[in-house]
């Protein structure tokens, strides 16, 4: 296991503390761990390029991680701050839309073709508004409002991307049903 993929797992690890720190340490806390997990995100990430150290494991464990983080801090503050689901839903919908995309894709798609899902720019910049976002909620920003629609239609602007990509790759000859 090497470097990033060790740093991935300790922003996992961090998680439960997030979650722990939404629920009783108050709000101070609750940005300070929150921060040091997003920004061992870009380290994780940056290290994996920089020492041709990525790896199918570790990109799994970082999408998975972010996914994990950023579901979980939602949840949790529709519970503690009251926030209404519809919001929920904007932060999520990418994530939603994508996951059931990939479980679809690598249900159907025969076993002879082999079929990736990498990273696009439009993901990365949803999930850095995911993060904004869940810092002005910490906050209790002016912003969050604009900052969830601009996540929304981000995300919308990041599934068509993604959908564009897998229609490339996938023809209806691929699928078996």
């Amino acid at each position: 296991m090497n470097i990033p993929t060790i740093i991935t797992i300790f922003r996992i690890a961090l998680i439960p503390a997030i979650i722990y720190s939404i629920f009783r340490s108050g709000w101070e806390m609750t940005l300070l761990i929150f921060l040091i997990a997003s920004i061992l995100d870009i380290v994780d990430g940056f290290l994996a390029r920089k020492l041709k150290q990525v790896t199918h494991l570790g990109a799994a464990l970082d999408g998975l991680g972010d996914k994990l983080m950023i579901s979980s801090m939602v949840i949790s503050f529709v519970i503690v701050k009251g926030i209404p689901l519809f919001w929920i839903i904007l932060i999520l919908f990418r994530d939603i839309v994508v996951g059931l995309a990939v479980i679809t894709m690598k249900s159907f798609v025969r076993n002879k073709k082999k079929v990736t899902f990498m990273a696009k720019k439009s993901g990365k910049l949803v999930t850095f508004l995911q993060i904004v976002t869940l810092v002005s909620i910490i906050i209790d920003s002016d912003y969050t409002l604009y900052l969830l629609y601009a996540t929304f239609f981000v995300s919308i602007w990041c599934v068509s991307e993604y959908k564009t990509a897998w229609q490339k790759k996938v023809s209806i000859k691929d699928i078996k049903i």
